[in-house]
């Protein structure tokens, strides 16, 4: 939050938070599943590191030749977006990998998916999930029907370029294939269907 603020000033842009935080009992459990199924599918099978998800990212990106695939965790998100800048220089990466280390030690899965949900950027300035409900659908976020729930997670990783109020075809088809993963959910332990 402060590293986009710091970055809209130095542009000589406004730039205004909009955050507020939701204890984990409170968040939907459709919420907790849909960025599960969205943003990291074996979040309950690793230790903060998706190590298949990392060598078939690597493999794309030279296939491609350059970098256009990711498989950072929702661990490590939480590691880049509450610890460290962004950007994608190994010496970040490196404390990445070590911020994410600690956080899976001492943070059970209920408290990072807590944090993530409460800390992830839903477009410009709106910080947490419930904010990005307020903000974009008017009530908070466990209020939400199924649909809305999946507009907002489809936005990310790019909530900047992408609205959950104005969807382009893509982040509607993104939406429709969440809800559809999360009605065939089955966790492996953690959230309960």
């Amino acid at each position: 939050m402060c590293q986009r603020e710091h970055e809209a000033r130095l542009n000589g842009k406004q730039f205004k938070i909009n955050h507020s935080w939701v204890i984990f009992s409170n968040l939907p459990e459709n919420l907790k599943k849909s960025v599960i199924v969205s943003e990291d599918r074996s979040f309950f099978s690793h230790s903060g590191f998706n190590f298949k998800a990392m060598r078939l990212a690597h493999t794309l990106n030279q296939q491609q030749g350059r970098i256009e695939y990711g498989a950072s965790t929702i661990t490590q998100q939480i590691a880049k977006n509450v610890f460290l800048w962004s950007g994608k220089s190994w010496p970040r990466k490196i404390l990445e990998a070590y911020f994410t280390v600690l956080i899976e030690f001492f943070w059970d899965k209920n408290r990072i998916l807590e944090v993530y949900l409460n800390i992830a950027e839903f477009g410009n300035g709106i910080f947490g999930s419930n904010a990005a409900a307020k903000y974009y659908f008017g009530l908070p976020i466990n209020k939400l029907n199924d649909e809305q729930i999946s507009l907002i997670i489809a936005v990310l990783p790019s909530p900047i370029r992408n609205s959950p109020r104005n969807p382009s075809k893509t982040i509607i088809q993104k939406a429709k294939t969440i809800r559809w993963r999360v009605r065939t959910y089955k966790s492996v332990n953690g959230l309960k269907d």
